[in-house]
């Protein structure tokens, strides 16, 4: 007996004696029907189209990881507070100014070898002023102020970077331009110095050390930044200051 199989559900009904195919007009799942002559020709077919389901698997949707990434940035955009991370930089200017005269004398006290520790400290303790200062103006909810906070302390290392940066260009060129009108009297010297031609392993580590210890500081500065920011909010919460 022939069989009735449904081109959308993929069903099928095995007619009876007597019935026929005009008297079924569609399937439950309003699908239309259409005649096939035996149970094996179902199968094959339904095997065929399983197997290309499987060939034609979509590759991964990545729609709903930029849509979640496109959401993460509105959020972060709506924390943002600029005018209030302005007025953060120019109160961590000021704290600047002052932390520079009592770490400087410090470091007088102490020696040239540490004025990367008391540098690290003044950049750390500016942030952390500066992003309370902040998130205390500009933000009302703990997330806000870390995000404010953290954008004050990337503020604050690039511009620190850049400093540096063209101070040492300066420098650089300070220093190529001296040894350029000094070489016709270091040239005589060569011939008795060049012996030690490897490379010092000491000041290999200390640059290395120096390295690592910068690395730190713009972490802890980022840190300082995001906990200066989150402590803003907190004492705004504590005193109840409608800001």
């Amino acid at each position: 007996m022939p069989y009735l199989e449904c081109e959308k559900c993929g069903g099928y009904y095995k007619l009876k004696p007597g019935e026929s195919a005009n008297d079924f007009e569609k399937c439950q799942c309003g699908g239309n029907l259409k005649v096939v002559k035996s149970i094996t020709q179902i199968k094959k077919v339904s095997n065929k189209k399983s197997s290309n389901k499987k060939r034609a698997q979509p590759g991964k949707d990545y729609s709903k990881e930029f849509s979640n990434l496109r959401k993460l940035i509105n959020d972060v955009n709506k924390k943002i507070n600029p005018l209030c991370i302005i007025i953060g930089l120019l109160v961590s200017v000021i704290v600047f100014i002052f932390a520079s005269f009592i770490f400087g004398a410090m470091m007088i006290i102490t020696g040239l070898s540490s004025i990367l520790f008391y540098g690290a400290i003044t950049l750390i303790s500016v942030t952390f002023i500066g992003g309370i200062v902040t998130s205390f103006l500009g933000s009302h909810h703990l997330e806000g102020g870390i995000v404010n906070g953290t954008i004050l302390s990337l503020i604050i290392i690039i511009a620190i970077g850049l400093i540096i940066g063209f101070v040492l260009f300066i420098v650089m060129g300070v220093v190529a331009s001296i040894m350029a009108n000094l070489s016709p009297l270091t040239s005589l010297g060569t011939t008795s110095g060049t012996s030690g031609s490897g490379g010092n392993p000491i000041s290999s580590l200390t640059s290395l050390l120096n390295l690592l210890y910068g690395l730190i500081a713009i972490i802890l500065i980022i840190i300082a930044g995001a906990g200066g920011g989150a402590l803003g909010v907190i004492i705004k919460e504590k005193l109840n200051i409608p800001l």
